[in-house]
């Protein structure tokens, strides 16, 4: 039986140049690394490679990465800041929470020059004030490294303009398993395996969906998401109380070694 032909290679190079023509120059310093980092992704994932063997599929993947590549998020590389996974019989772009970041700091007219999530946790102390941007941590009932997910209360995202005014806004735990509901991976490894990095994301889509009529990027992102499953929470967010709402929990990430099959990858892109 002849093994059927990967056609993403043979598209990318077709695709390259309106690919590099939306490349942001001053967020991607370098456009071929950027391709190449973005077919290694692809090649990687068995589950991505399957969109490559029909020309219908294949296109739609290259789609995706083209509109990730206008707002400048980085698709593979060291710390991705967006990622394509399978959806249905489609594949679907989306950011992680650095990519949201980015996207309202770095992008395209910036929304803020800072963002921060801090989670809080039961039995940390605070002072919150949203109306008038205030919030002050007091104590912390430890290492964020050795938190119970079941302590876990939820986020305090703390904005700052360029005007130097501050945008406070709280996000419980109760928001984020409501959005978590009309996930399609709500019950699959990446919420059990990393449940506060999908917590983080999903904190920032939920305060940032406000702004996205007024950033360019969110925008883009919100069409990429748009065939997703609708997020309408219903039931009614139960509120926390004041001291049982600490500084953002460190970011572990878990670096497998692969075993690499790349023989030529670097090299697949016709682009010297």
């Amino acid at each position: 039986m002849t093994e059927k032909k990967s056609l993403i290679i043979s598209t990318m190079q077709g695709m390259q140049k309106e690919i590099e023509g939306v490349l942001p120059a001053n967020y991607i310093t370098d456009k071929k690394k950027y391709l190449k980092n973005t077919l290694r992704a692809i090649q990687r994932n068995p589950d991505l490679m399957q969109y490559t063997y029909q020309k219908s599929t294949c296109f739609k993947l290259v789609f995706e990465i083209e509109k990730l590549a206008r707002v400048g998020l980085q698709i593979g590389g060291t710390r991705p800041q967006a990622y394509i996974v399978p959806f249905k019989s489609h594949p679907c772009a989306i950011p992680t929470a650095d990519g949201y970041r980015f996207i309202v700091t770095a992008g395209k007219n910036p929304l803020f020059k800072k963002v921060n999530l801090y989670p809080i946790y039961k039995g940390d102390k605070f002072d919150l004030d949203e109306s008038n941007g205030i919030f002050k941590k007091k104590e912390s009932t430890g290492d964020n490294f050795n938190k119970d997910i079941k302590d876990f209360q939820g986020f305090v995202f703390v904005a700052e303009s360029f005007d130097n005014d501050k945008t406070v806004k709280k996000v419980t735990k109760n928001d984020i398993e409501q959005h978590r509901r009309f996930s399609p991976s709500k019950e699959g490894a990446i919420w059990k395996n990393h449940y506060m990095r999908m917590a983080e994301k999903t904190a920032y889509k939920h305060v940032l969906r406000d702004y996205v009529g007024l950033c360019e990027g969110l925008s883009i992102i919100d069409e990429l998401e748009r065939e997703r499953e609708k997020e309408t929470p219903t039931e009614k967010s139960t509120a926390l109380n004041a001291d049982s709402f600490s500084q953002p929990a460190p970011v572990i990430e878990n670096k497998k070694e692969e075993k690499k099959k790349e023989s030529s990858v670097s090299d697949a892109l016709d682009i010297d």
